[in-house]
């Protein structure tokens, strides 16, 4: 019989995967599936070993009250050791670690040593539960998103007033007597175990077999159990990703530079259109396209490019013409912005994401949120003003670019007239005490330009 690739659930009208401990890269590819689903299902995992293996692509190890050197506990029944984990009765819905202000974020287990009968593993996933109770039972969501409705038990036996419903679409749960309700919330807890119901998976692990899951995501339990059963748990904490260390012993952290215009997005229609028609307000005559052909639009900054335009529509001859060029060109920085998003708002579908950048901006959101990478940095290099290329970013699907590009380790046309300075810029900078060296530093770009800057 060929082993299923995948666990279909009609409950919640989703597939979980299933990875191989035999496949070499059952790390990376755990990691990715973990980015997408929260979840996966995992075989031919019968060691320690093994599961440590794996967690190297997590983070570091949470060492857990009962458990080996590694981290690792073995899950079974004991009467000496303190939890219902070590007993064989059902065990809730839960988050473990729920009582902590920020729990473990990962969780993997694998079953060492199968019972008699019973003991299948229950899931729940948070986020579909969250979206179910928004829809139909808003008060309750409310009651669940605050930290006045439930208190969850410390570790040093404590209670604490934490929300079940927290930070961006994270749960904490459990139902046992580490936890108190307030009775707003008692009231409603049948329609709540409705809703867990509604959504619960269940699934019958044998022995090699288990799961790795996002613990601020998915909840878990299980069925009692007859007989002796055996779980292999680790609880993992995300860590940044391994930094490059010099020969110095010191850390090297890498800088990650985007263009805009042709390697973000395609704004050409919007660009050139908002650029022009400020142009023509600020210097009170039509200026067009066809009338600035003299000069190469292309691949310059916009302090550079605004600089060139008008000086080949004003007069040279004038007095003090240099002061005005750069009176004109103050004037222009202040009412483009408006231009471009009223072009912008004209023809949204004129600014347009490059292929493939929308889920690459994705994996660098995925990156970012679950590995808490520092010494990984992503910024823009772009000949476009700051506030123009946030507009033009945001008009391409991209929401909250300043949460993915790092503004200080970025370099924009409204402050350079070179391009070819803005590189050694960023570089000079000691912003956040972390320095970039020239080696470390890739710049992705569309033209020559971008790699002669």
């Amino acid at each position: 019989m060929v082993n299923p690739s995948t666990t279909s659930f009609e409950q919640d009208n989703m597939e979980i995967l299933w990875l191989d401990g035999n496949d070499a890269l059952i790390g990376v590819k755990a990691c990715e599936e973990i980015t997408k689903r929260g979840i996966v299902f995992v075989r031919n995992i019968k060691s320690e070993q093994s599961l440590t293996e794996i967690s190297k692509h997590f983070g570091h190890v949470f060492n857990p009250r009962h458990g080996s050197e590694n981290g690792v506990a073995n899950i079974h029944p004991d009467h000496t050791l303190e939890g219902k984990g070590y007993t064989r009765t059902a065990l809730l819905l839960h988050t473990d670690r729920s009582g902590m202000d920020n729990p473990p974020r990962f969780l993997m287990t694998t079953v060492k040593k199968q019972s008699k009968s019973g003991g299948h593993s229950t899931f729940v996933n948070g986020r579909h539960l969250q979206t179910q109770i928004l829809s139909e039972d808003s008060k309750l969501f409310k009651l669940l998103q605050s930290s006045k409705m439930t208190q969850f038990q410390q570790e040093d036996r404590s209670f604490k007033p934490l929300p079940m419903f927290y930070g961006e679409n994270k749960i904490r749960c459990r139902f046992d007597d580490g936890i108190y309700f307030n009775h707003l919330l008692a009231e409603k807890l049948p329609q709540l175990m409705h809703h867990l119901a509604r959504l619960q998976l269940r699934e019958a692990f044998k022995e090699g077999e288990g799961y790795i899951l996002d613990n601020h995501w998915w909840l878990h339990g299980r069925d009692g159990f007859n007989g002796d059963r055996e779980i292999l748990r680790l609880l993992i904490n995300p860590s940044t990703n391994p930094v490059i260390i010099d020969k110095e012993g010191k850390s090297t952290p890498k800088l990650i530079l985007f263009d805009i215009d042709g390697t973000l997005l395609d704004s050409q229609a919007v660009s050139v259109g908002a650029f022009f028609k400020c142009m023509t307000h600020v210097l009170r005559k039509e200026i067009t396209l066809k009338s600035s052909s003299q000069v190469n639009l292309h691949g310059q900054t916009d302090l550079n490019l605004v600089s060139e335009i008008i000086k080949l529509h004003v007069n040279k001859n004038l007095e003090n013409s240099e002061e005005l060029v750069f009176e004109l060109s103050q004037q222009f920085f202040k009412l483009h912005p408006a231009y471009l998003e009223n072009e912008i708002l004209e023809n949204p579908i004129k600014i347009q994401p490059c292929p493939g950048i929308l889920e690459l901006v994705k994996k660098i959101q995925d990156l970012k949120h679950y590995w808490e990478t520092n010494d990984i940095h992503f910024g823009l290099l772009t000949g476009n003003s700051q506030v123009n290329a946030l507009s033009k970013i945001k008009a391409a699907g991209i929401s909250q670019p300043t949460l993915i590009f790092d503004m200080d380790k970025s370099a924009f046309g409204d402050t350079y007239k070179k391009r070819n300075d803005m590189l050694p810029g960023i570089l000079g900078r000691n912003s956040s005490n972390v320095k970039f060296s020239p080696e470390n530093t890739l710049i992705v770009g569309d033209t020559p330009l971008d790699v002669e800057c």
